[in-house]
């Protein structure tokens, strides 16, 4: 889901410079997005009807400016397969100073509301992310 709001929430400046791919640590290679994340975001006027789930890579993270991620957990298991992107390695949750948890809560296996919670919590990390790449990246990013 966050992948597909960063996409609808880019600004237009940066559209032809900024990508961004999803990548799961436990993904099965392939699989369509669960139903309640494609009925989460169509509330949004998004879509997820094209997904489809990748497995991280350390060769695929290796050409990323950026790499995001949800939870702390991520964050190290991501460092350990490869380490040589931990200067590019965030959690998302850390760019909001006012939270006691960084981890974004993962919504497998959860109702339709708990998916919206993830879904809305999402909207405003993306909105602090991009925040973050114009600090990160400064003139490198348009805009």
């Amino acid at each position: 889901m966050a992948a597909e709001i960063a996409r609808s929430m880019i600004p237009e400046s940066w559209r032809d410079r900024v990508e961004f791919v999803s990548a799961g640590l436990s993904a099965s290679e392939g699989a369509g997005a669960t139903l309640h994340a494609e009925e989460a975001l169509r509330w949004k006027g998004l879509s997820l009807k094209g997904h489809r789930a990748a497995r991280f890579s350390a060769a695929a993270a290796a050409g990323a400016d950026l790499i995001v991620a949800m939870t702390l957990d991520h964050a190290a298991r991501i460092a350990a397969l490869a380490p040589e992107t931990r200067e590019k390695l965030i959690v998302l949750g850390t760019l909001d100073p006012g939270r006691s948890d960084p981890d974004v809560s993962d919504p497998i296996g959860g109702t339709g509301d708990v998916y919206a919670a993830t879904r809305d919590e999402l909207y405003g990390l993306v909105r602090r992310l991009f925040g973050h790449m114009k600090e990160r990246f400064g003139a490198s990013l348009p805009g």
